[in-house]
């Protein structure tokens, strides 16, 4: 949700973007940390993975339970349908725009080189790749690339220390290389993966629970700081200060990011799971809300930029018009997730790797 916010601003793009309309935006004032640094949450979605791919799949992948066929069609079975459904959307929106407007919507790297690229969901691996078509897309096409490392590391039965190889190397090539998307994946997802076994090693400590709470209110003080300090006033310190460092990009993603999984796991348990299940909806429509919004957007622009640019700048502005957007995106993710997603999934599941035996789709999903 945070992702999609910060791509709002998709609404204001016509053939180059005006830097007046940003406080334009709705509920700029609470909503500006999110505006201008949304980006970094990708991380997060990054290490989210790996926490949850260490927890479900390591034992069974070592064990040799689960073949990297059975993983392979598991992860393409959840994943692949709306993608490509998403993305054959797009490639008919792109075409309708050129023709009504000369130019392309935001993503400028619609070639057909990068459609097949993104076919094959391989978009972010060539060097020097752009995004296109349904761009917020890129990073499934690096989670890809991760699915593949985290397999031979389980299949190779490495330990913990070797988690710390593809972080350094990551950070390292994200550094020298920060064109290349790709590079954006490994630190965040072995930083996940970490957060995993520190939760289990916490967890079987006598201390578990003094600890877990002191954890949880550092986490909540550092998010409060980052909204408050970090987005204000790292842009007007001098480079290596104390607020510059402790409040940069870096350490968010790094550090609060993954210290805010680990929190998230001593937790659980603790929190009665049927208090939890009214959300369990917004987990379930995450990746639809994801790969959705880009086409939804595209397909409102493409009558909204028949209106006068203040005509069209005066409706993406109102707070109404946001709250509408994210009711209808919701509304189309739920249906995508219970009446596409899922039954596709369970069809592919059982075409292909009869052995798995995924979760029905919850009641309240229907």
């Amino acid at each position: 949700m945070l992702v999609v916010a910060y791509h709002y601003v998709h609404f204001y793009c016509t053939w180059e973007f005006n830097i007046e309309y940003l406080q334009r935006f709705p509920f700029f004032d609470l909503l500006k940390p999110i505006y201008f640094h949304g980006n970094s949450f990708v991380e997060m979605f990054f290490s989210i993975s790996g926490y949850v791919f260490f927890w479900l799949y390591r034992e069974g992948i070592a064990g040799g339970l689960v073949s990297f066929k059975d993983f392979l069609v598991a992860r393409l079975a959840r994943l692949y349908p709306l993608y490509i459904v998403t993305l054959i959307v797009v490639v008919g929106l792109v075409v309708l725009f050129r023709m009504q407007y000369g130019y392309d919507y935001v993503y400028q790297g619609n070639t057909k080189t990068n459609l097949l690229l993104s076919v094959l969901m391989v978009q972010q691996w060539i060097p020097g790749s752009l995004q296109s078509f349904n761009g917020p897309s890129w990073s499934i096409s690096v989670e890809m690339a991760l699915y593949g490392m985290f397999f031979l590391f389980c299949w190779l039965k490495l330990g913990r220390v070797w988690l710390w190889g593809p972080v350094i190397i990551g950070i390292i090539l994200n550094s020298v290389w920060s064109t290349q998307e790709i590079w954006r994946g490994p630190p965040s997802f072995f930083l996940g993966a970490m957060a995993f076994y520190a939760v289990q090693d916490i967890k079987a400590r006598a201390y578990a629970v003094n600890l877990r709470k002191l954890i949880g209110a550092f986490v909540i003080i550092g998010w409060v700081c980052a909204a408050i300090f970090g987005y204000e006033l790292l842009p007007e310190t001098p480079d290596y200060s104390f607020v510059s460092i402790v409040f940069s990009r870096e350490s968010l993603i790094f550090f609060l990011m993954p210290l805010t999984l680990v929190a998230t796991g001593l937790w659980e348990g603790a929190i009665i799971p049927e208090h939890l299940k009214p959300l369990s909806w917004l987990g379930d429509i995450s990746y639809s809300t994801y790969l959705i919004h880009f086409p939804l957007q595209m397909t409102l622009v493409l009558f909204l930029n028949r209106l006068p640019v203040h005509q069209k700048i005066d409706m993406v502005s109102s707070p109404m018009f946001f709250l509408s957007f994210f009711a209808v995106l919701i509304g189309l993710s739920i249906l995508s997730y219970a009446y596409f997603e899922m039954p596709t999934r369970l069809w592919l599941l059982k075409r292909f790797s009869p052995r798995i035996q995924p979760e029905p789709i919850p009641k309240s999903a229907l």
